[in-house]
């Protein structure tokens, strides 16, 4: 049946028709025809409604409220906003820099929901959790010379570390390790040179570069700004408080019992479900939402399966209001204020520092329609052990802020994507993801998804290892021939945003490799361009501000790869080293700073780059050294491969304030300043190190030290007004010699991402 008005109408006359003597013409015309519209107008509503009903309970529903109802039925509740969540240390030395700086005030106790903020007030965290700050404890943050990491046994982990300075109790942030980046709380196995801790034990060899730092006191931290609220209750069944806000924080609600005085008698147990409490001794509280999500419900019990409230009864209620994504801290060293003063155990001010010793990030908005469907739809299909790829996935997408997720195991390296030397370990499950910010996680988002999302779930025996998001930036070079009415920048804006939308990092999956087929057939389909010829280059982005030495790894491992065309190698002439500089505050245009010929490298643009392809084991390999001279001048003075225990001197420094070197300057793992001539200015290094890299494949390094100079920084932060970021540059080819405008990935934590700011574009009118 044709459920329109005009079908409606015309089936009706149809049967009048049928069960009457009535002719068809007197149905058409004056009252009866009128009856008939409102009849058949009634209808078609009522048939509009019903078909409403009928979507609103399937995957096509459009209302919030009912999508969050089919959710719930999946055994998915969709999160409201979050706070971004990172770790804030406490010290006594505003700087921290300094090592075996002692406190010699009282224990103090840094509280839950004590705030802090950045010097003008914009970003505002509070604390999570209670934090001590102990009394003589001293702030070690230093390289504690780790060593190698051993297997204690019963879950434990125990590290080398010499004179390390740290105690049982004490918690400690790793950094820098492959496998054990995070914050931990030390073991009764912890001794003078050794620290311990829970944590799945993997093979690692460490580096040197590797930090431990705590001490004093790490505080677990969130975006936003504590509420409270109190309510005195009526003492009805099932009684509802309702908090109306739309930017109640998903994570941190807080229910106590209070006196008039405000006192805290109890804390209020929250459940997920009131008919599961049994009990009537206690009070139990359930949190839901309203269904459009503008605040959320505290419900009480009933009397039969949960303690019903009493008239008069108080209750206090601590909850935070967050930004959702905006309120990410995408740099350390920014939340420097304490709104609430430090007290210590005898009612007395104490004098301590705080910083963030990594970003604050993983913040999420309200989630989209379409983002819900998406996890009720996965985990309607993933049960809530840990069984197969797609739970794992579904576990880890959990999280609102996390975009996308990949695992892998042992299991999957035979096909070609990823290398690991040692021991095969199936039961390791290797495990990345990307925000929505398109960002890598940061190891406290690591270890909150692992506690909270993976290890109640996995069996026993599994072992979840981060793997760190490998993102590679994309750079194009575009010549175009375009019609004569669209300006060069609205063209260049087309094609950029086009770019962006295709091959973005959000737009890409793990692995992904995007052939030159696939750009080039993108950009021919631009309004206004007629013909263009289109290259595509891997361009790898130094970011790891902790790594003295910076290896770019730009292959896979041949032995992955039986077939020579599913090789992939360096192509000869095309890698490049290119430099953005950040000036008062501005970042600058990349600007290329060397070329390869051959198996040469040169500067161009007035800077000075020198060095030579070595080819070794299956191995491609740059090798150049950097300086920092000046405000205005970035030079790079001329590199040689250092071998073991090989002696080399960097001359012709005049003018560097070579004092600032003083505290080390690694050029490869191992390799330590071992003079320093004032009178010539050179610096003499040694370096007992094996150069050779890692693996049996291919590889291409770029090698670069640390220059944390007094006019510019690597990797610069916001805060800082001078610094500049490394790029290094190049296409590759198969086996046999072809697919140069391909780009693809070499493991499984690899994405692409398209860069505006890298690319290049060149437009001629028709």
């Amino acid at each position: 049946m044709d459920f329109t008005f005009a079908g409606i109408k015309e089936s009706l006359v149809r049967k009048v028709k049928e069960f009457s003597s009535w002719s068809i013409e007197i149905l058409t015309i004056g009252v009866y025809s009128v009856l008939l519209d409102v009849i058949s107008y009634g209808i078609e509503r009522l048939a509009y409604y019903v078909d409403f009903l009928f979507v609103e309970t399937t995957y096509n529903a459009t209302l919030r409220a009912s999508v969050v109802r089919l959710a719930k039925d999946k055994g998915y509740i969709p999160s409201r906003k979050s706070g971004a969540f990172g770790y804030l240390l406490v010290g006594t030395d505003e700087t921290f820099s300094s090592s075996n700086y002692p406190y010699t005030g009282k224990l103090v106790e840094v509280l839950k929901w004590t705030r802090f903020q950045n010097t003008d007030g914009t970003s505002n965290i509070y604390s999570i959790e209670d934090s001590q700050i102990l009394e003589g404890a001293i702030q070690r943050m230093v390289n504690p010379n780790l060593a190698e990491v051993n297997n204690l046994g019963n879950g434990i982990v125990g590290i080398v570390a010499t004179a390390h300075g740290f105690e049982e109790g004490q918690q400690i942030y790793i950094t820098g390790t492959k496998f054990y980046d995070g914050v931990y709380f030390l073991t009764s196995d912890t001794s003078v040179n050794r620290i311990a801790f829970v944590a799945d034990y993997i093979e690692e060899t460490f580096t040197g570069l590797e930090q431990i730092r705590g001490g004093y006191g790490i505080v677990k931290v969130r975006e936003g700004i504590p509420q409270e609220y109190q309510y005195i209750a009526v003492g009805d069944i099932e009684e509802r408080i309702g908090l109306y806000n739309d930017s109640i924080d998903e994570n941190e609600i807080e229910v106590f019992r209070i006196n008039e005085s405000g006192d805290i008698l109890e804390t209020v147990n929250i459940v997920n479900d009131l008919y599961f409490a049994n009990d009537l001794e206690n009070y139990s509280c359930q949190i839901d939402n309203f269904e459009d999500y503008d605040g959320v419900w505290i419900i009480f019990g009933d009397g039969i399966t949960a303690k019903r409230l009493n008239e008069n009864d108080r209750f206090l209620i601590k909850y935070a209001i967050t930004t959702g994504t905006i309120g990410d801290i995408k740099q350390n060293e920014v939340i420097t204020e304490s709104v609430n003063p430090f007290i210590n155990v005898e009612n007395a001010i104490e004098e301590l520092f705080i910083t963030n010793i990594e970003p604050i990030v993983g913040g999420a908005d309200l989630q989209s329609l379409i983002e819900i469907k998406k996890q009720y739809s996965r985990l309607s299909s993933a049960s809530y052990q840990l069984t197969n790829r797609n739970s794992w996935i579904a576990a880890i997408e959990k999280e609102a802020y996390i975009y996308k997720a990949y695992v892998y195991t042992q299991l999957d390296i035979g096909k070609g994507t990823i290398s690991l030397s040692g021991t095969v370990r199936q039961n390791i499950h290797y495990v990345t993801a990307v925000t929505k910010a398109g960002l890598a996680l940061t190891p406290s988002q690591e270890q909150e998804i692992s506690l909270n999302n993976l290890i109640p779930y996995k069996s026993p025996t599994d072992i979840i290892q981060w793997t760190k998001l490998n993102k590679i930036r994309i750079k194009f070079v575009i010549t175009a021939e375009i019609v004569n009415t669209i300006s060069f920048t609205d063209m260049q804006e087309r094609i950029s945003n086009l770019l962006t939308e295709k091959f973005g990092v959000l737009n890409l999956d793990f692995s992904q490799n995007i052939y030159e087929s696939n750009y080039i057939r993108e950009i021919d389909l631009v309004n206004g361009v007629i013909r263009h010829e289109t290259e595509a280059y891997y361009a790898e982005e130094d970011i790891n501000v902790q790594d003295s030495l910076k290896t770019f790894l730009a292959s896979k491992t041949s032995t992955n790869y039986p077939n020579e065309a599913d090789q992939i190698y360096i192509v000869t002439d095309t890698p490049q080293i290119w430099i953005r500089r950040k000036i008062d505050g501005n970042w600058y245009e990349p600007v290329q700073m060397s070329e390869t010929n051959g198996i040469l490298m040169s500067g161009v643009n007035l800077f000075n780059v020198s060095g030579t392809m070595v080819y070794s084991a299956n191995q491609l390999t740059y090798q150049c050294f950097d300086l920092l001279l000046d405000e205005v001048s970035y030079v790079a003075v001329t590199g040689t491969t250092i071998n073991s225990n090989q002696t080399v001197i960097l001359e012709d420094l005049t003018g560097l304030e070579v004092g600032m070197y003083a505290s080390g300057l690694n050029i490869v793992a191992g390799t330590k300043i071992s003079s320093i001539n004032n009178d010539d200015s050179s610096i003499i290094l040694t370096a007992p190190v094996d150069t050779s890299g890692e693996g049996t494949g291919e590889i291409l390094f770029a090698w670069f030290p640390d220059p944390k100079l007094q006019f510019e920084v690597r990797n610069p932060t916001d805060n800082d007004e001078k610094g500049y970021l490394l790029y290094l540059i190049y296409q590759t080819k198969d086996g046999e010699g072809n697919r140069i405008g391909d780009l693809r990935l070499s493991a499984f934590n690899s994405l692409l991402d398209y860069s505006p700011e890298l690319s290049e574009f060149n437009f001629i009118y028709s």
